[in-house]
């Protein structure tokens, strides 16, 4: 079985979205765990209550962040395996159809994820490159719907609820992740992320994001002593690409909001759907 887990703060207009996701799984064998991360908006409270009535597991905490919402729902998860959905994303069809698959025919295998899409106010593909440890050591290669043993992650102690900023997910695989035959990457798109006006990613900038980095840091020291012989040359280059990447963060944005730009998207938005459709229907 997989464990859907389902955290929740103030995102109940868009959950119905990621919970039909599941539902439309050529996958059977799951649950829907959702956890009420002690959201208190009138639409979020209105929409978990109707949950609630109509059967699925909700539990309600207090407000403790993402990290403590998980740890909840992998502690009462029945599943094998653990698949965390943000309650504004969704997942393809066959997602956990493929990923148990993989799992059934590796067992050294302990997470599975896959190529990521974008919809909302910008939508794309998103490639990471092919998965290594030095390279997790650079930039999070996985994203946070990663599909994964619950044994491992019981065996980890869960997310660390200390990471109320935002890179709970990247501190997680660092611990997970133990080599490279125990990741799989599906090449196939199977998870969505939602790109809204505001994001919790789009708020970890400068100062909140210079945090989570020396959290990071702090906590992995030797890890990335031991991967990387020259800290002080590394610190320049950082430095160099940081201000190279705040540049094209810049550009992006001067882009997004151009005629040209919206005009385009908007042109090329029946492309897309049928594009969705014929993936959809494989």
């Amino acid at each position: 079985m997989v464990s859907v887990i389902i955290p929740c703060f103030n995102h109940g207009a868009f959950i119905q979205d990621a919970i039909d996701s599941v539902i439309a799984q050529t996958y059977n064998n799951w649950e829907i765990i959702i956890i009420n991360d002690g959201s208190d908006d009138a639409e979020s409270i209105m929409q978990l209550n109707r949950l609630y009535e109509e059967g699925y597991n909700v539990i309600t905490i207090a407000n403790s962040g993402v990290s403590v919402a998980r740890n909840k729902g992998i502690t009462v998860a029945k599943g094998e395996f653990i698949l965390p959905l943000d309650a504004d994303d969704k997942i393809a069809p066959r997602y956990l159809e493929e990923a148990v698959k993989i799992f059934l025919e590796k067992p050294e295998v302990k997470l599975v994820y896959s190529e990521c899409e974008y919809f909302g106010i910008l939508t794309g593909l998103s490639t990471v490159p092919p998965f290594s440890i030095e390279g997790m050591l650079e930039e999070n290669l996985i994203f946070n719907s990663a599909v994964f043993r619950k044994s491992r992650a019981i065996e980890i102690c869960g997310y660390d609820e200390s990471f109320l900023e935002g890179w709970e997910d990247w501190e997680f695989y660092l611990r997970y992740v133990r080599n490279v035959k125990e990741v799989f990457k599906l090449f196939s798109t199977n998870y969505f992320y939602r790109i809204k006006e505001i994001s919790r990613n789009s708020l970890i900038k400068d100062e909140r994001r210079e945090r989570c980095e020396q959290q990071l840091y702090k906590k992995h020291i030797n890890l990335f002593l031991e991967r990387n012989a020259r800290p002080i040359s590394s610190l320049t280059e950082y430095n160099f690409y940081k201000s190279e990447y705040q540049k094209l963060e810049s550009y992006r944005d001067q882009l997004h909001r151009s005629l040209s730009y919206r005009v385009g998207n908007f042109l090329l938005s029946p492309f897309k759907l049928i594009k969705r459709m014929l993936q959809n229907g494989k």
